[in-house]
């Protein structure tokens, strides 16, 4: 190496030192992980003070740096010292402008200034904000403060003409705000400032802040404004707030109206636009019109006689045809998807007529209708019961290459569902099926992609609380941190909500399944299963919908605990076990409930011989039932026998219950794939 380069490199090491003059005491990555934590111990102990200056010592070269700076102001707040708190805000900006945690802190920064009543310097961080950052919580919030902002430099303005001016600004800035986060934190603020400027309200003024009442449970208030809209147009909402007021002839009155009126397509004001969302109302309505009648099928008869081709109509039709016998539905489901091709049930209509003609073995009409709604409908809800069926179609007429493509194919787009456990079954029926038991694994934080790189720092130093406000519209992460907190029921529901709404489903590896479908109390369950030759993971599926694991569940009927027990059930089940039930509280312990459990489902798995698929039916629906179906239902196989179970609560039931067994044994390894 010439002396010249050995020159340049000792020039440049002197700069390095000149500008770092930490870097020749470098902190190991772990030690700062154990400052960190040691620092967040002190904040959450109320030493503020002390965790100030710990979060100073992690290293500037950390990757949590960013949040020691951040934690540092927070501290600065709580002991009071607001010009360092902004101090460290600034930091953050000026030093990690890229960071998660700068925008946050540009917030935060502004709402000092707006609290400080520096109201240039706060309009302009909030500007920059909606800006820069438009479709984020910070800049929603932020069109509230802006809103504030002008009125109280309107408060200021002498000028009649240029007041009013300002003031209309305020108000379409509190309009944006309610349009978008009708039970935001600033919803009922933006309300109150609006209307006390007593300016006259348009018909959509006055809904749209009826809807806010409405959404924060504030009747009275709603119903105030509701009374100066129109009726026509708005019903559904009058049914709403008539329901909740307990003014149950007014709930008929207007879902009558209504329906006989013009007008309902307008009827979602600041919904999206998309067709599902614009006729919930419509429904939820009629659903609401259905609860308070004495008689639902009367009912539904009425209203499609006062609806005609109105909104709405084609759901009526719908829950009508859902309530006539089977032999009837076939020409029922007909009428409707003839009538509404395109329509919200079309899918579930056309679904129903192609498998009316499979129950009816009119196979060459059933492949048609079932490639039409495999094309038309790809993406709904049918779509893998259909593909299903056809596959078995396919069987039935000999066509097995085609069968077994149509399995794999419902297998790769549908993995999750009910039907692509069966599809399973079916590949496998000429091989060896082994359930082999599930293999344990721990909820993790549910990413591993460098887009969360940073929120993967914070959740190795335990940093929940900053996770929690960095991520609180990522309902797997606040799933995540339900689980943590012991939330177990809520975390699976929030879980199961958000894998609902993606269009695609993650591979089986994919960390998010394991919070749609967490372990708990896998022990005494396998326990209890093994001694009572009951399957395990199947009765953990059993819990899971039953209670999603909460273990003070109580039903409307009275039923208890995990595995939902009836307390008469439960004393029948402990008399052969010798357990005394003195009090129906002892139902909500888990290990009593879940005992007692497995002796009630192997009693009704030995009266039903042996059959799992008959016991699940019959957990739900009762022995009885699931006798008389046996009995009364012309039925080819066991598929065909659950198709036609004519309850529909039950029939769901059984597809839920063994759609989450299916994904407990792909999550966890539970089947030799």
């Amino acid at each position: 190496m010439s002396k010249q380069k050995i020159l340049s490199i000792v020039i440049v090491v002197l700069i390095l030192f000149m500008l770092f003059p930490n870097i020749s005491r470098f902190t190991p990555e772990t030690k700062n992980y154990q400052v960190y934590t040691q620092a967040l111990n002190e904040y959450n102990n109320n030493d503020f003070l002390e965790a100030y200056h710990l979060f100073g010592d992690v290293s500037k070269f950390s990757k949590i740096k960013s949040a020691a700076i951040y934690r540092q102001a927070l501290c600065a707040e709580k002991f009071g010292n607001k010009k360092t708190e902004v101090k460290k805000y600034n930091e953050v900006i000026r030093t990690y402008p890229n960071s998660i945690l700068s925008l946050r802190a540009k917030y935060i920064r502004a709402q000092l200034f707006y609290q400080s009543k520096n109201f240039r310097k706060a309009k302009k961080e909030f500007k920059a904000i909606t800006g820069k950052s438009p479709k984020t919580d910070y800049a929603l919030a932020s069109q509230y403060y802006l809103g504030s902002i002008e009125l109280e430099k309107a408060q200021t303005t002498k000028n009649d003409k240029k007041k009013l001016k300002i003031q209309n600004k305020a108000i379409s800035y509190f309009k944006a705000y309610l349009k978008d986060a009708p039970t935001g934190k600033f919803a009922i603020n933006c309300v109150e400032k609006w209307t006390s400027l007593n300016r006259k309200l348009n018909n959509e003024d006055n809904m749209l802040i009826a809807k806010v009442y409405q959404k924060n449970n504030d009747y009275k208030n709603a119903q105030k404004y509701l009374k100066v809209t129109n009726l026509s147009i708005y019903w559904p909402y009058f049914v709403k707030n008539a329901y909740e007021m307990k003014n149950y002839s007014q709930v008929r009155y207007y879902t009558e109206q209504g329906l006989k009126g013009k007008g309902a397509e307008e009827v979602l004001i600041n919904e999206t636009e998309n067709d599902v969302s614009q006729n919930e109302n419509i429904y939820d309505a009629i659903d609401l019109y259905l609860k308070v009648s004495n008689s639902p099928k009367t009912a539904i008869s009425y209203l499609l006689s006062l609806s005609d081709y109105s909104n709405g109509h084609d759901y009526l039709l719908y829950k009508n045809c859902n309530n006539l016998p089977a032999t009837s539905q076939g020409a029922c489901f007909n009428t409707l998807f003839y009538k509404y091709p395109d329509g919200q049930f079309a899918a579930e209509a056309l679904a129903n007529i192609f498998y009316d003609k499979v129950k009816s073995q009119k196979y060459f009409m059933a492949k048609k209708l079932g490639k039409t709604h495999l094309s038309k409908f790809a993406n709904s809800k049918s779509a893998p019961r259909v593909m299903f069926w056809m596959a078995k179609v396919s069987e039935r007429t000999k066509n097995y290459e085609q069968a077994r493509a149509y399995y794999r194919k419902l297998i790769r787009q549908y993995p999750d569902d009910y039907y692509a456990y069966h599809a399973f079954l079916s590949l496998n029926r000429f091989r060896y099926f082994n359930v082999i038991g599930l293999k344990q694994k721990n909820i993790e934080f549910p990413y591993k992609n460098s887009g969360y790189g940073f929120i993967i720092e914070l959740a190795k130093v335990k940093d929940y609380g900053l996770i929690n406000q960095l991520c609180k519209d990522d309902d797997f992460i606040q799933s995540w941190l339900a689980y943590l907190q012991g939330n177990f029921s809520q975390s699976a529901v929030m879980a199961r909500d958000a894998m609902g709404k993606l269009p695609n489903k993650p591979d089986r590896l994919d960390l998010r399944w394991r919070l749609v479908y967490p372990v708990h109390y896998y022990n005494e369950i396998k326990q209890n299963a093994d001694y009572w030759d009951n399957d395990s993971i199947l009765i953990l599926s059993i819990i899971r919908e039953e209670s999603y694991f909460n273990p003070n569940s109580q039903s409307a009927v009275g039923a208890k605990g995990l595995m939902q027990l009836m307390p008469a059930t439960a004393r029948e089940a402990g008399n052969i076990v010798g357990i005394n039930i003195p009090n129906e509280k002892l139902l909500f312990a888990p290990d009593v409930n879940i005992q007692l459990g497995n002796v009630y489902y192997s009693r009704l798995k030995r009266a039903l011989l042996n059959k799992d698929i008959l016991a699940v039916l019959a957990y739900n629906g009762g022995l009885g039932s699931v006798s008389k179906w046996k009995s009364d239902l012309n039925y080819y196989d066991v598929d065909d026998f659950v198709e036609q179970i004519p309850y529909s609560e039950t029939q769901n039931y059984l597809k839920k219950v063994y759609k989450s067994y299916w994904n407990y044994l792909r999550i966890y390894d539970g089947v030799n794939f």
